[in-house]
């Protein structure tokens, strides 16, 4: 039953769903993207943004 959602995960296209990866990954499949075996470092990888509303600061900063 893994494996079966691990092999429908490689055939998924990556888009806006699949956030902290490379721009220029778009329209690839994840198992495409894995297969290039990009370095997570200078392969154009990002973080995930959010964003909090000011009065949620001092809680989650301070």
């Amino acid at each position: 039953m893994v494996l079966d959602a691990l092999a429908r995960l490689t055939e998924e296209r990556v888009d806006h769903r699949f956030k902290g990866l490379p721009p220029d990954a778009g329209g690839l499949t994840v198992g495409e993207l894995a297969a290039q075996r990009r370095n997570l470092f200078t392969g154009g990888f990002t973080t995930p943004c959010s964003r909090s509303p000011p009065s949620a600061w001092s809680t989650t900063c301070g």
